[in-house]
């Protein structure tokens, strides 16, 4: 248990110490996916993330594990933590902040606990960041992906002395092979996430193995 709650934390660093994208409330209701197994199993109803490919001007940016398509006018910079794995962060040209941001974590055995207990974490250190509002985290269906949470919220945040709400995603995840745990976040102004370009790019993820 210590050393997935090590993970866990290790995958909360995607949206909560960078608090580079995470909220909003995107994805559908649905009723027809497997219901959560474990106690850290977020509750309540089932969101769908459609995955979308072709993104208009974008450019494929790929490692061992991944692949996400860069939208025109981002850049791609990858940070590698060594044994502790890698970030890549998708930023507009002059932007202050990331629009997009992954994160990959190795965890032998990664499986559906580990996947909920990373959430779990998140959340916490996001609620307890004071700068986040209408969390809340749900099971997830996403075509290629075994097993996914989504936690949205809104960030409430100062920018140079001008407030600043955002909305913001982040779904965490794991491959196939059970050897990665992933967490991909987004975020744009308040009531556009769905409508922006850092979401669509996010729906763009592919995991490798």
């Amino acid at each position: 248990m210590r050393s997935m709650t090590r993970v866990a934390a290790a995958v909360a660093l995607t949206g909560i110490v960078a608090l580079g994208g995470c909220a909003g409330g995107t994805g559908n209701p649905t009723g027809g996916a497997s219901t959560p197994r474990y106690e850290v199993a977020p509750s309540g109803g089932t969101v769908t993330i459609e995955p979308t490919s072709g993104l208009d001007g974008s450019a494929e940016y790929e490692t061992d594990v991944f692949s996400i398509e860069v939208p025109s006018g981002m850049t791609a910079t990858k940070t590698d933590r060594g044994a502790a794995g890698m970030s890549v962060d998708l930023r507009a040209d002059g932007a202050a902040r990331a629009s997009v941001i992954v994160n990959v974590t190795p965890q032998k055995g990664a499986n559906d606990d580990a996947v909920n207990a990373a959430s779990v974490v998140a959340a916490a250190q996001l609620g307890g960041s004071g700068l986040a509002t209408d969390i809340v985290r749900s099971a997830a269906t996403w075509e290629g992906f075994a097993y996914a949470v989504q936690m949205t919220f809104t960030l409430n945040l100062d920018a140079n002395g001008t407030a600043q709400v955002l909305d913001g995603i982040l779904v965490t995840t794991r491959n196939e092979a059970r050897t990665y745990l992933v967490s991909i976040s987004a975020e744009a102004p308040a009531g556009g996430l769905t409508s922006s370009v850092a979401y669509d790019a996010l729906r763009t993820l592919r995991l490798k193995g």
